[in-house]
């Protein structure tokens, strides 16, 4: 109205800005997750764990919430390409002295991906903190993990302890 009644507003299709711009890519196909050899990386996952267990054993707590992808990769021995310029994947995990679950959409997560990773668990994200168990303490490092994934913990059942993530030092060991 406040151009006035001899004003009427067209849509136009396609948009000049699309004629412009030209046709979008296409997007990438959804990428899977595909598994490291593990001689070549120097550890296996259960030697990682192990390693991690070590630590959760010193620091009190049954497992630890896993959240930076980078971490979730080297535990993993997993990589993906789903993420531009990363070879990370995009997921959500609890470590234990035995045991990755990781939480993400399963269909992501080929047979020969479960067979070549028998310590990880892959589950729903859904799933997640009832997986792991109730009653539990679950250590989460304040300046990795949100406040999101902290009340998650807690409304699992569990007591979430915070903790300084010993992922750092661990992948910065050499084997």
């Amino acid at each position: 109205k406040a151009l006035g009644d001899e004003v009427k507003l067209l849509p136009l299709f396609p948009s000049p800005v699309d004629l412009a711009r030209g046709p979008l890519p296409k997007p990438p196909a959804r990428s899977g997750i595909r598994a490291l050899e593990e001689a070549a990386v120097g550890l296996t996952v259960q030697e990682k764990l192990e390693r991690l267990g070590q630590r959760l054993a010193e620091l009190k707590v049954d497992a630890l919430l896993v959240q930076r992808l980078d971490e979730l990769a080297y535990l993993s021995n997993l990589r993906g390409d789903e993420l531009p310029y990363q070879a990370t994947f995009k997921a959500i995990g609890l470590a234990t002295a035995d045991r990755l679950l990781l939480g993400l959409d399963p269909s992501r997560v080929d047979q020969r991906v479960r067979k070549a990773r028998p310590s990880v668990r892959f589950v729903p994200e859904a799933e997640l903190w009832s997986a792991l168990g109730k009653k539990r303490r679950i250590g989460y490092d304040p300046a990795h993990n949100t406040e999101l994934q902290r009340r998650q913990i807690e409304k699992s059942g569990a007591l979430a302890v915070p903790v300084e993530s010993p992922l750092g030092p661990l992948k910065a060991l050499k084997t």
